[in-house]
């Protein structure tokens, strides 16, 4: 008998491609958004929808034997706690009751941001230097505790940063090579990337819907910040920008750029988030995935960064 699986968070660029992966893997699949509309018509009795909303209450009708748990509000600070807690925790004790065995749930490295945890709704950014990091670690807590108390399979992934054609950030990156704007700050070396290829993501979490792993696990495809600069040069057949300013520098535009948003309301091309990711020295490692697991992880981040560009090219992304 097929193994009935549903999918949250199908209207995204991760949930649309892992359908695509999943869809010929012998499974009966059941696809939920809070948008109806983006989900695809029923074309075979391999496949079910359902309308999902994480911020209301909802009645879970299906059997289901595994969840997989990507919908998240990642934009909206003021609905992160509603969304990725309190959704999540209705929907996994919604899920139970429906018989649920397994629960995969893809979480997020920010949760290593926090400095300070503590469960209170009104006061939980006080606690945090990532809000959406502390309202997925306190879904990753309540997944935990309900699935160990349940007996219930669960696993934890925690990708890092996401690369795919719907990336804007990344196709941002791309642009700023072509025109020749991109810069580094101090020693341009130096600098890390946390970046992950799309397709590694699902195929991770098709690994863990096919095998017991009751753990959580970061995922990443760390390279140098220079390397996949001059991937893109390469590509775009454009001279590698090497200019480095003052770290100094970096930071006061950054806050002033910061600033500017708050009042605005206009997201600018430069601000803190961007100065952090052209400084980063940090290396998020996923040595725990391949040392305790046998997925295979197969790091091909720079092919992914050179397929991703051509596209871009090919299909005047980059106007």
């Amino acid at each position: 008998m097929k193994k009935k699986v549903l999918i949250t968070g199908i209207s995204g660029f991760i949930g649309k491609h892992l359908y695509n992966t999943i869809k010929n893997e012998g499974y009966d699949i059941v696809l939920s958004s809070r948008d109806s509309s983006v989900l695809p018509k029923k074309h075979s009795d391999s496949l079910r929808v359902m309308d999902w909303d994480l911020e209301k209450e909802n009645i879970m009708h299906d059997e289901i034997d595994i969840l997989v748990h990507l919908a998240a509000e990642k934009k909206n600070t003021d609905k992160m706690w509603q969304v990725n807690f309190l959704g999540t925790k209705k929907l996994v004790v919604a899920a139970i009751k429906c018989g649920v065995k397994k629960i995969i749930f893809l979480s997020t490295v920010s949760i290593y941001n926090i400095k300070k945890y503590k469960i209170i709704h009104e006061s939980f950014n006080e606690y945090s230097t990532d809000s959406y990091g502390i309202s997925k670690l306190a879904a990753e807590n309540f997944i935990r505790e309900i699935c160990e108390i349940n007996n219930i399979d669960f696993t934890i992934i925690r990708p890092t940063d996401v690369i795919g054609v719907e990336n804007k950030s990344f196709l941002s990156l791309v642009k700023s090579v072509q025109k020749g704007y991109f810069y580094y700050f101090g020693d341009y070396k130096k600098t890390n990337t946390n970046y992950l290829s799309l397709e590694d993501l699902c195929q991770c979490i098709i690994y863990f819907i096919k095998n017991k792993y009751n753990n959580d696990f970061i995922i990443n495809d760390s390279v140098k910040l220079h390397s996949i600069i001059d991937t893109i040069s390469k590509t775009l057949k454009v001279k590698s920008p090497k200019f480095s300013l003052p770290k100094l520098l970096g930071l006061s535009a950054s806050t002033i750029c910061d600033y500017s948003q708050k009042l605005t309301k206009y997201k600018l091309p430069f601000d803190s988030n961007r100065y952090n990711e052209l400084t980063n020295l940090t290396i998020f490692s996923s040595e725990k995935l391949e040392t305790d697991t046998t997925f295979n992880h197969k790091h091909l981040l720079l092919n992914k960064i050179e397929e991703l560009t051509r596209f871009y090219l090919k299909n005047n992304y980059l106007k």
